[in-house]
């Protein structure tokens, strides 16, 4: 018992210290117990154990008996999050600099990718700054996805994320009774020192490795998607009101009697925004967009809102929607359904037909939506001339194109990207099919651009703000991409003073082009990941000085962050932003993982689509070279496989040309180079594993 005593003794000094470390301020015994990780710390006496670490002179205490660390000497304490690099490494991006120091594996100290760490950096024999994890500072997740594998009474379960680079050691009592080849969820438990594995136990068994459900299961699992929401969050939803009452109307501006409607995709249920339409000079219009007031129903601290921040954002499948808010939220009391009286979060513009904002007005409002249009309706309308609404849907048709030119004149880049869907019939895919972008489209996006601008107008210093942001893009990924466009004899003239001019004439020029497809995604991977962030710094990729998320408060957390915001503005209370710089980087991060699943589980069902058809020739168009092989998409199948350079080494004697992007065979001087078109066989298909090989015919 001492001994046990004694360990969770010294494991609690250790988490005091590398706290207090990692705050750099001074903090009462209170603020420190909050951050405690370790279980039944509660159990040990806290104080004295302060008390311990101050005589051992471990940490320093101040006369408001608040602990704190000696400064640190040396600058090479950093924390960050670790990334993927290669067999021998990591990285860890740091945190402020952001950035990559390179962590050998045998450095990791158990950190896996994404976990936040605390780094201590030295160097090389080389002169390479190299990193050694000196604590984990938080796991990135706790529960992995694999494939339970057992031999001579041991049991290990295999992951399917590549990254991890480790399998998980399961011991006796801790299997729940999984065979072979199950597809399970795995706890991870702890990684002793000197184990190669971390321990773990097998908490939950999704199905059998390969099958259908069981694989998609796994996709949602795997990027830590939560589909479930509690009995507490569900029984709170419940108990909310549908009921408007007269003290929800109080300051609200009744645009009840305006024409309002709603566009939206044919299959949505979540209509979280309403257009009106009203001219009140000639060619002079008032336009209202209008955002169900979601924070209405939402409060800080709820356990709704505590559900929302962990999703982040809805989930968008291809056969299925995993909702930030339960159903009775999203598809009831706050979608803007027709007919009925529903709160909104409204902000309305004096605009003339050219486009051009005379004032705009912003706050809480009920409306009542007199129709609900699918994109396509809309479209019909606006194609035949007549019909419900068409003097509206006319109006605000012009003057979105107006937006639009305005916004390519002013620096938007317009990358033109197909976006894929799958045909379901009885929840089987039956093949995959690209949406048509209508005009409806457009025009919805054009007054939803408007309006993200337009609220940072009313952001302030003292409340702050929730900006969405877009750094510029990797100028060495574009300067790449010129030389791939040589090679087609296509001119880049890549001006780094002025991007977007460059990538806008570049790909006007390319309109007509057979690459087009293929280079607009060559410019799109060039391009930063869009984040949230209270520190604004524009977005490159829309051409705006000021842009937020105001328009989708049913599907996004940062948009109900904004009303909050907001409303507190209008109403001049004073609200607390210590924490809104980390519930932005939260919500960016789960807005992360929600498109890489969204991403895995369609490459999966195209693959599922293919996956009868090994032996089988057919063409593709390749779309990426690396050094150890040629990536090639089906042209009939729209799925993306891989031609391995020891493949093509069998048939040939081929090489990589770095400086051309291509793989060239020194005998016969065929290059495959990028757009190009092959014939491929279909060789072989790993489900588990997301891979498609294929070999040049």
């Amino acid at each position: 018992m001492k001994n046990y005593k004694d360990k969770k003794n010294k494991k609690l000094k250790s988490e005091i210290f590398h706290i207090l470390m990692e705050e750099g301020r001074p903090l009462n015994h209170k603020q420190i117990r909050k951050k405690i990780t370790i279980k039944e710390s509660g159990k040990l006496d806290f104080l004295q154990i302060l008390n311990e670490l101050v005589s051992q002179k471990k940490i320093l205490v101040n006369e408001n008996f608040k602990f704190y660390c000696k400064e640190l000497k040396s600058k090479n304490i950093i924390k960050g999050n670790l990334e993927k690099g290669n067999r021998k490494e990591f990285f860890c991006r740091c945190e402020i600099s952001n950035n990559l120091i390179p962590i050998p594996n045998k450095f990791l100290n158990g950190a896996l990718i994404n976990d936040y760490v605390l780094i201590k950096t030295s160097t090389h024999k080389k002169k390479k700054t190299i990193g050694k994890v000196e604590k984990i500072i938080k796991r990135f997740k706790s529960f992995f996805v694999g494939t339970f594998s057992t031999k001579n009474n041991t049991s290990f379960v295999l992951p399917i994320e590549k990254n991890l680079k480790t399998d998980f050691y399961i011991p006796t009592g801790k299997c729940l009774n999984a065979s072979n080849n199950d597809r399970v969820v795995v706890k991870l438990l702890e990684w002793p020192k000197g184990a190669k594995c971390p321990f773990g136990e097998v908490t939950e068994i999704l199905g059998i490795s390969g099958d259908f459900s069981s694989e998609l299961e796994s996709i949602i699992r795997k990027h830590n998607i939560i589909q479930e929401f509690s009995k507490e969050t569900l029984s709170y939803v419940d108990s909310l009101s549908s009921e408007i009452k007269d003290v929800d109307l109080k300051n609200r501006k009744d645009f009840r009697n305006h024409s309002c409607f709603t566009i939206d995709p044919e299959d949505a249920k979540d209509f979280d925004d309403a257009l009106s339409v009203k001219e009140i000079k000639k060619n002079i219009f008032e336009i209202g967009v209008h955002i169900a007031d979601v924070s209405h129903y939402v409060k800080p601290g709820t356990i709704i809102d505590q559900d929302a921040v962990e999703r982040g954002c809805s989930v968008y499948l291809a056969n299925k929607v995993i909702p930030m808010l339960p159903e009775k939220l999203a598809n009831q009391l706050c979608s803007l359904r027709p007919l009925e009286d529903k709160l909104c979060f409204s902000i309305v513009f004096n605009i003339n037909k050219n486009g051009d904002v005379l004032s705009n007005w912003i706050g809480k409002t009920i409306i009542k939506s007199k129709k609900r249009f699918t994109y396509q309706e809309a479209q019909n309308i606006l194609d035949e001339e007549k019909g419900k609404f068409y003097n509206d849907l006319n109006i605000l048709n012009t003057i979105s194109r107006k937006l639009r030119n305005k916004r390519i004149n002013n620096g938007s880049i317009i990358i033109e990207k197909k976006e894929l869907f799958i045909e379901f019939k009885n929840n089987e895919p039956v093949k995959p099919c690209f949406k048509k972008t209508l005009v409806t489209n457009q025009l919805i996006e054009e007054f939803m651009l408007l309006a993200n601008q337009f609220v940072c107008e009313y952001f302030n210093k003292e409340s702050g703000g929730v900006y969405r942001i877009h750094d510029d893009p990797d100028f060495e990924k574009l300067k790449s991409v010129t030389d791939f466009l040589k090679t087609i004899d296509i001119n880049f003239n890549l001006n780094k003073k002025n991007l977007t001019e460059s990538i806008n004439q570049l790909l006007n020029s390319i309109k007509e082009s057979e690459y087009k497809e293929l280079i607009n995604q060559l410019i799109l991977r060039s391009m930063a990941k869009a984040e949230y962030s209270t520190q604004n710094i524009g977005h490159f990729g829309l051409g705006f000085k000021n842009y937020s998320h105001f328009t989708s408060p049913i599907r996004r957390y940062p948009d109900i962050l904004v009303h909050r915001i907001l409303y507190n503005i209008l109403e001049k209370e004073k609200q607390q932003n210590s924490e809104l710089q980390s519930l932005c980087k939260k919500s960016s991060q789960k807005e992360r993982c929600a498109i890489k699943a969204e991403r895995d589980y369609m490459r999966f069902i195209l693959m599922w689509l293919v996956k009868d058809s090994v032996g089988s020739i057919t063409t593709a168009t390749i779309t990426s070279i690396k050094e150890w092989g040629v990536y090639a998409e089906l042209d009939e199948y729209l799925c993306e496989g891989m031609i391995s350079l020891n493949s093509l080494r069998a048939i040939g004697n081929f090489y990589y040309n770095r400086n051309k992007i291509e793989m060239v065979n020194k005998l016969s001087g065929e290059a495959l180079s990028l757009g190009k078109k092959v014939s491929v066989e279909i060789n072989n298909i790993n489900l588990q594993r997301g891979e498609l090989d294929l070999i040049l015919i």
